[in-house]
C-alpha cells in the first residue's frame, strides 16, 4: 500500500498501472510504460478502505470524476484520463459507482449469510455524506464529536456495522436508543470496531470514542549504515518487527530504540540508475507499542538513500563532481578521481546531510575526452564509485560504412516487427519510419556524433538476429557509437 500511495500515485492522487498496448501511439510510435485509466481509479479507492485510508481513497474517484465532467469529455468516460478523444467506456462508469457505494459509503451484502455490511470510510474533510439507491438511504454525520448514521435498508438482512479508527482509548455505539457490544480488533496503525445492529430496517447510529494521543519521533529519510533513534511520545515501546530486515542491529535505550540500517540494501537497484533507486527506496517496519493495558502495532515509514551520489560533468579542462553526502556524518579527506589510467586530487569536506562540487584539473587528459559519457573512478574517504563523466566537445567522429549486403530496406520490418496481434505492437506498421530513409540523410542523438543513415538498416532481434557483427576494418577508435 505504501507503494501504490508514493510511487505510483499522481499530484492529482491519481493512480498509474502499467500499459502494454502499441496502439496507445503518438506519432505512430507506440509507447510502453503507465498510464492513468479510468478503470483503475476505482481499484485503487477500494485498497485504501480496507485499511481506513479514507483521505487517500477518494481522490482518485474524485480525480477522474473531474475529468468526466469537464469541458473536453463532457460527460463521456475515457480509456485513459487525459485523452482527447470521445469514448464511453462503460466498465469505468461502472466501478466507479461500485466503489463510492461499496469502498466509500461501504455497503456490501452476503445473502448467501444473510448480512449487511455497513463500513463508512469518509474522508476528515467531510462533514455530510448521503446516498440514495433503490432500497438503500444513508446519511453519514460528523457532529457534537460523534460519528452518526441514519441508515434505511429496505430488506431483512442482519445488519453488522464495522468501521475502521485511529487507535482508541474506549468507544461507544448506541443504536436506535440502546448500547451496543462494541469489538475491538486492533490492526497495524489502525483498530476495527464492529458490533450487531439487528435485523431492522431503520437505524439511527451513533459512535463516541476516544482516540490515543501519541506521536512517533523518527527521521522521515535516512542513509543507508546510518544510524538513528526513534522514539514514541506517549506510548511505551515494547518491540520492532523488522520483516523488511532493514536493520543490522537494534539497541533498546531509556527514551527509545537506537537502529542501525544496513549498508546494502540498495546495491541491487544501483544498476537501475536514478529511478531503480527511487523506486525501491521506501521501507516500513513495525513497533510493538503499549498505551495502560492495550498493545497495539504501529507502522513507521522510512526512505533509504544511498550514502553518497555523485554526478560529474566536464568543461573546459576541468571535471565538476556534485557530492551528495546523505550521511549523518560529514566526509572529508583528499578526493581522488581516475580518469583515462590518470589519477587527479583535490580536497574535500562535505557537511553532514549537504551536497558540494569538487572541481578536477584534467587538462591533461582534454584530448580523450568524448562527447557523451565518459567512465571514472572517483575515490573519497572509504567511499568508492564509478561514475560516468558528461562532456559536450567536438571529437573526430568518423563513420564506420555498413557492408551493404548486411542491410535490409524497409520492407524488412514487417518480418521482425510484427507479432500476430499487430495491434498491440505496432500502430500504423506501413507508416512507421515512412520516408525516413529519403528524406532524412544524418541523425544525431548526441551533439557532435552524427549517425549517417545508409538506405537501410541491419536487424538486431531476439528470435532471428541475435548477433550482429560490424567490422572495423583496422579502425582505431575510443569509443563506439552505435
Amino acid at each position: 500500500i505504501d507503494h501504490l500511495e508514493y510511487r505510483l500515485t499522481g499530484p492529482e492522487g491519481e493512480v498509474y498501472q502499467t500499459n502494454h498496448f502499441g496502439d496507445h501511439a503518438y506519432h505512430w510510435v507506440p509507447t510502453w510504460g503507465m498510464q492513468c485509466g479510468s478503470n483503475m481509479q476505482p481499484f485503487a479507492t477500494k485498497a485504501y478502505s480496507k485499511l481506513g485510508m479514507a483521505d487517500s481513497a477518494i481522490k482518485p474517484l474524485e480525480f477522474i470524476a473531474k475529468r468526466v465532467c469537464g469541458d473536453f469529455q463532457r460527460g463521456s468516460w475515457p480509456e485513459t484520463a487525459n485523452e482527447k478523444r470521445f469514448a464511453y467506456f462503460s466498465p469505468s462508469a461502472a466501478v466507479w459507482a461500485q466503489e463510492i457505494i461499496e469502498s466509500v459509503f461501504g455497503i456490501n451484502m452476503n445473502l448467501i449469510e444473510n448480512k449487511t455490511f455497513i463500513s463508512p470510510c469518509m474522508p476528515e474533510s467531510w462533514d455530510k455524506a448521503e446516498l440514495k439507491l433503490p432500497n438503500i438511504h444513508l446519511v453519514y454525520e460528523r457532529k457534537d464529536g460523534k460519528f452518526v448514521v441514519n441508515a434505511k435498508i429496505e430488506n431483512d438482512t442482519s445488519k453488522v456495522f464495522r468501521i475502521l479508527l485511529p487507535p482508541y482509548e474506549n468507544i461507544k455505539a448506541i443504536v436506535n436508543g440502546r448500547e451496543a457490544k462494541v469489538s475491538t480488533r486492533r490492526r497495524c496503525g489502525f483498530f476495527e470496531a464492529s458490533f450487531e445492529m439487528g435485523n431492522e430496517r431503520e437505524f439511527l447510529v451513533e459512535i463516541e470514542y476516544r482516540k490515543i494521543d501519541y506521536s512517533i519521533n523518527s527521521p522521515k529519510n535516512i542513509a543507508v549504515g546510518d544510524i538513528f533513534d526513534i522514539s514514541v511520545s506517549g506510548l511505551e515501546i515494547l518491540g520492532i518487527d523488522d520483516r523488511c530486515g532493514i536493520f543490522s542491529n537494534v539497541q533498546f535505550g531509556r527514551k527509545g530504540l537506537k537502529l542501525t540500517v544496513k549498508d546494502t540494501l540498495l546495491d541491487n537497484y544501483e544498476k537501475f540508475g536514478y529511478f531503480g533507486l527511487m523506486n525501491f527506496a521506501r521501507r516500513v517496519f513495525v513497533l510493538k507499542v503499549k498505551k495502560d493495558d492495550i498493545v497495539f502495532d504501529l507502522p513507521v515509514k522510512l526512505v533509504l538513500m544511498k550514502d553518497v551520489i555523485f554526478s560529474a560533468t566536464y568543461e573546459e579542462g576541468r571535471v565538476y563532481v556534485d557530492l551528495y553526502n546523505n550521511m549523518n556524518k560529514a566526509l572529508s579527506g583528499n578526493a581522488k578521481l581516475v580518469l583515462f589510467c590518470k589519477a587527479f586530487d583535490t580536497e574535500c569536506h562535505v557537511a553532514a546531510r549537504s551536497v558540494k562540487q569538487l572541481v578536477f584539473d584534467v587538462k591533461s587528459v582534454k584530448g580523450d575526452m568524448a562527447p557523451g559519457m565518459n567512465n571514472a573512478r572517483i575515490i573519497v574517504g572509504d567511499k568508492v564509485a564509478d561514475i560516468e563523466v558528461f562532456a559536450d566537445v567536438k571529437a573526430d567522429i568518423r563513420n564506420v560504412e555498413l557492408d551493404m549486403e548486411m542491410i535490409k530496406p524497409m520492407q524488412y520490418w514487417r518480418e521482425i516487427g510484427l507479432f500476430q496481434s499487430h495491434g498491440h505492437m505496432m500502430q500504423g506498421p506501413d507508416n512507421f519510419m515512412k520516408d525516413l530513409f529519403e528524406t532524412v540523410d544524418k541523425v544525431e542523438v548526441i551533439e557532435g556524433v552524427p549517425f549517417k543513415l545508409s538506405g537501410g538498416f541491419i536487424p538486431l532481434s531476439f528470435d532471428k538476429h541475435r548477433i550482429v557483427r560490424i567490422p572495423l576494418k583496422g579502425m582505431k577508435a575510443r569509443k563506439v557509437y552505435v
